[in-house]
């Protein structure tokens, strides 16, 4: 058995390593202009919303969705009304680091979300047991089922937006059936689309990535949910990772869907392309999200939204919205 000692050197290897992949630029982001979320302030909605913006936030990764936050308000030009969800780690310190970033927005805590969510799932038990045991199904029942306006957009923390994203602006705007998803560079499922189809009778949407899900008015089934665990009980017990993506894809097929394109980067590569509206830095990319998201974003957003700096919600001028 190794010694306290050697368990620390082998962390603070590992840690050296980590740093030494992320490059200078990616741990100075990491560690310091990571923290300086704390000195954002997001400006409020108008209050005829019609979609709510939802986040599954942690006390570890509440400033990574400040950051993300900021930058979609920068984006997209507008304030939107916004409900932070508690995975259960945010003590009150912590909620109210985040509820001074965003004074207007809603904080859901896990012990409320659960009273509420535990009566409306007694008629589906695999459902309810799986919300339980998987922090992430929080963003795909909690989000549509515990909010009263018709659109939902659910967004990841660890997405970065750079210019204006048109099709999630006409997608609030333009009232069309569709949900709509980011197109994943694979399908990153707990079984095979094949595997699924072979036990319900059809194939969940390839490729979809739930990074971003702007879900319209009715798109989360119980009974499909339910079947589906019934039926495919490998489901939620294998790849529980992405279980949740898992079925926003099986709800997706049996509801009108869209994905949005490819300036909506969910890619391994190495750097994001130019054109690129917004990137995921989801897996093995994920430390581009310092040396590269925070980066290229992080000055023109403390300029637009420091704390001691409110000002109206920011339109870029090189991509414009129609």
């Amino acid at each position: 058995m190794r010694s306290t000692k050697q368990l620390h050197l082998d962390h603070y290897w590992w840690r050296l390593q980590v740093d030494q992949k992320r490059g200078f630029t990616g741990t100075w982001n990491r560690f310091v202009t990571l923290k300086k979320a704390a000195e954002l302030r997001l400006p409020p909605p108008r209050n005829d919303e019609t979609t709510r913006v939802h986040i599954l936030t942690s006390a570890r990764d509440w400033r990574c969705c400040a950051w993300m936050l900021v930058s979609f308000f920068h984006a997209s030009g507008k304030a939107w009304a916004v409900t932070f969800h508690d995975d259960g780690t945010c003590d009150r310190t912590t909620q109210g680091e985040i509820m001074a970033v965003a004074p207007f927005a809603q904080f859901l805590s896990r012990s409320e979300a659960d009273a509420r969510m535990e009566k409306r799932l007694e008629a589906f038990p695999r459902t309810l047991a799986l919300r339980r045991q998987a922090p992430l199904m929080l963003r795909l029942l909690d989000a549509s089922m515990l909010s009263d306006e018709p659109n939902q957009l659910v967004l990841s923390s660890d997405l970065m937006f750079f210019l204006t994203p048109r099709e999630l602006l006409w997608w609030e705007q333009d009232r069309s059936p569709a949900s709509l998803f980011l197109r994943d560079f694979e399908n990153c499922y707990s079984l095979s689309p094949t595997e699924i189809a072979g036990q319900l009778g059809f194939e969940p949407v390839r490729r979809l990535n739930s990074g971003i899900a702007a879900l319209r008015n009715g798109f989360v089934s119980l009974p499909l949910i339910e079947e589906a665990l019934s039926k495919i009980p490998r489901l939620s017990t294998e790849g529980r990772w992405n279980i949740e993506q898992t079925l926003f894809a099986i709800l997706a097929a049996a509801k009108p869907s869209d994905l949005l394109p490819p300036s909506y980067v969910v890619s391994p590569d190495e750097g994001k392309p130019p054109w690129a509206v917004m990137r995921h830095y989801v897996g093995q990319v994920h430390d581009q999200y310092y040396s590269e998201g925070l980066e290229k974003m992080a000055s023109i957003l403390l300029s637009q939204f420091s704390r001691g700096r409110p000002r109206r919600p920011y339109r870029p001028i090189w991509l414009p919205v129609g």
